[in-house]
């Protein structure tokens, strides 16, 4: 493992600092790349933890496109490393099983303790990926990993989750006056909080009420936990970002850095540059040799930037996502802000990853 960490305001290098952190978690607005921004920085963070799990909590996962490989809800350890692990939950919960609850509940479906979970359950937004979320939790914590890297759903999905500890406290709190069989559905919707046994209510319920109190204490404990921003220069994504970040203080999560993607880099960068020899190298060997459209030479460098310049709608952009820039760094001032490049090939594979994840550490 690596041991010099360079800090610079500009990139992530002050995470790997943050020795203490155990979970990380990466979210934004859908499309603006929080995948690839996470995926490569768990590549970078393996070389200064012992082990890394990186999990995706959006029911969309994305982890095995971006790796290259199959991913399942175990951990699966990725190609080429020792100490990097991948994993996507498995989100199995069903709420429609009506038969079958009937028969837990051993009463027909006018049962008011029935009709009160069933209705209650299903005006929850996005209850799969809650409950889903509390699954997975517990089994995150007992896993003998330095550091989780969690890459979320969209922001939407991503508050709910966040919420949901201090959410269910009070309604689950309220369970001590129903019915037994109010617990036998609480134990079918978080069996990995909740076993069928001979407890009494009463200790059961004080085991989910201490599980959730223990989820709320990680998450606001900054020492641990951090979240990251990723967004890209537009309106709805800097507004969805300030939204999260608004929120993500309400709830006490750290959150202190933040990556602006997908932007057009009309400048010259030898770093970017060299990326695009390095990628344009490998495609050839993948090809046996077949030429790629982009070349990339030290002869013709301005001629090989013609997708960044003389092009009226890159410049169109690029002066749009200035403007917007312009407002990020008056609006996060304070925070880690990390910009990074458009790549004219999508950033997919453990190669492409490697040198993407170059750039969210070492400025260009």
């Amino acid at each position: 493992m690596e041991s010099e960490i360079k800090i610079n305001k500009t990139t992530l290098s002050n995470l790997l600092q943050r020795k203490s952190l155990q979970w990380i978690m990466f979210g934004g607005k859908g499309g603006v790349g929080k995948t690839t921004i996470s995926c490569s920085f768990a590549i970078e963070l393996s070389k200064f933890r012992e082990s890394v799990l990186i999990i995706s909590t959006d029911p969309a996962h994305n982890l095995s496109d971006a790796f290259d490989q199959k991913i399942t809800s175990e951990p699966t350890k990725i190609n080429g490393f020792t100490n990097l692990y991948a994993m996507e939950t498995n989100n199995s919960f069903e709420l429609d099983e009506k038969d079958d609850l009937e028969k837990k509940l051993d009463n027909s479906q006018s049962n008011p303790t029935f009709n009160f979970f069933q209705n209650a359950t299903k005006s929850f937004p996005g209850i799969d990926e809650m409950m889903n979320f509390f699954n997975f939790m517990k089994l995150v914590s007992d896993m003998e990993f330095s550091v989780v890297v969690f890459d979320t759903a969209p922001t939407g999905h991503t508050l709910k989750l966040l919420s949901l500890p201090e959410f269910l406290n009070k309604p689950f709190s309220k369970i001590f006056d129903l019915k037994s069989t109010a617990l036998k559905l609480a134990t079918k919707l978080m069996p990995d909080f909740l076993s069928e046994s001979d407890e009494p209510e009463e200790e059961q319920m004080d085991i989910l009420n201490k599980s959730l109190d223990q989820v709320t204490a990680q998450l606001r404990d900054s020492e641990k936990t951090t979240f990251i921003n990723v967004c890209i220069a537009e309106f709805l994504s800097l507004y969805e970002t300030e939204r999260m970040v608004q929120e993500l203080f309400k709830f006490g999560i750290n959150t202190n850095n933040l990556v602006v993607n997908q932007l057009i880099i009309p400048e010259k960068s030898e770093k970017i540059l060299e990326i695009l020899k390095q990628d344009q190298q490998t495609q050839e060997e993948i090809a046996n040799g077949i030429q790629t459209k982009l070349k990339i030479n030290s002869q013709n460098d301005s001629e090989n930037l013609r997708f960044l310049k003389n092009c009226p709608l890159c410049d169109s952009r690029s002066r749009l996502q200035k403007k917007y820039l312009d407002d990020i760094d008056i609006l996060y001032e304070d925070f880690y802000v990390t910009k990074m490049p458009l790549f004219p090939f999508e950033i997919r594979g453990i190669e492409r990853l490697k040198r993407f994840s170059q750039l969210l550490f070492d400025p260009y």
